[in-house]
């Protein structure tokens, strides 16, 4: 019985690990198509469907490519492809622009009109 509960909480180890390192993985790569999905301005995170209501906001899309090349869409037509860096601990620059991956989501910050404000994609 003591061996089968060891068993058990052996497995139950692993199987918490390999899901961390999934979720790990998934998290911190740039590689892909990120969408514009809110907007945060003064802590205040704000959905990409209130900002349409408003008019205040393009569809707007990031693709990274592994050769380096990243391609920003805004509204269907492209602003042609750049070349990005890799900063290092999760931070990338494209354009001078900083991006960060933050909890499975890129952010980009910046002032606008004396605020602190951001723009958030998500895969």
């Amino acid at each position: 019985m003591k061996r089968t509960i060891k068993s058990i909480a052996a497995i139950m180890v692993v199987l918490t690990l390999c899901l961390g390192l999934i979720a790990g993985c998934a998290a911190t790569s740039i590689i892909g198509s990120w969408k514009l999905t809110a907007a945060k301005i003064s802590d205040q995170e704000i959905s990409v469907a209130d900002l349409k209501e408003m008019g205040a906001v393009p569809d707007m899309t990031i693709t990274f490519n592994e050769d380096g090349t990243a391609e920003l869409v805004m509204d269907g037509t492209s602003n042609g492809v750049t070349n990005y860096t890799d900063s290092g601990n999760g931070v990338y620059n494209i354009n001078g622009m900083d991006m960060k991956l933050e909890g499975g989501r890129l952010v980009m910050e910046y002032e606008a009109m004396g605020m602190d404000a951001a723009l958030i994609f998500t895969k």
